[in-house]
């Protein structure tokens, strides 16, 4: 009878730990510190100067990837929660991991266009920064169990021809690559 006092204590206690709790933990704040660093990002490159530690977000993403894809591997062999849906997991970390390397893309070609008039020669930035922001946010909205206010509308961002062409061989390079680079974030 101890025996299967003691047994029962343990699986009820210590057994049906699992790490679908980490996996949801860590997943609200890898999205919160992409939104955070989207955020910083933007303001940098509207205003070229932003308070936030940008290289510090984007380290921190990474590492939170990282913890993200440790405790998805540890929670597809122990919890039923997880096995479940594995695949939405899978997903998950796949285009946290893609909009990391586009934010890191995007922040690598703010040395090339700091000197230039981004507002005249990509004039859709507003709407463009406006949705992504909304989308941050009913994406934090849907990871705390509510449902989404609205669906994410379609959004680019076009280069003024005129202004485009005004500028220098290497300008138009940077100015493509960072409009190249905002579509990968999208």
């Amino acid at each position: 009878v101890m025996g299967v006092v003691v047994y029962t204590l343990i699986a009820v206690f210590l057994w049906p730990r699992t790490n679908a709790g980490t996996l949801k933990d860590v997943s609200n704040k890898l999205l919160a510190t992409q939104a955070q660093l989207f955020r910083a990002l933007r303001e940098k490159m509207v205003h070229t100067k932003v308070a936030t530690d940008v290289h510090k977000l984007s380290q921190g993403q990474v590492t939170l990837l990282d913890q993200l894809k440790t405790a998805f591997e540890g929670g597809k062999s122990e919890s039923y929660d997880v096995r479940e849906v594995r695949g939405l997991w899978s997903q998950l970390h796949s285009l946290s991991s893609d909009l990391t390397k586009a934010l890191d893309r995007w922040r690598e070609s703010f040395a090339d266009i700091e000197h230039l008039d981004t507002a005249k020669v990509l004039p859709d930035l507003p709407p463009y920064f406006d949705e992504l922001d909304r989308r941050f946010m009913e994406i934090e909205r849907m990871l705390g169990g509510n449902s989404p206010e609205a669906e994410p509308k379609a959004v680019t961002v076009t280069a003024s021809k005129t202004e485009l062409h005004a500028l220098s061989q290497f300008e138009r390079a940077a100015v493509t690559e960072t409009w190249r680079s905002l579509g990968r974030v999208e």
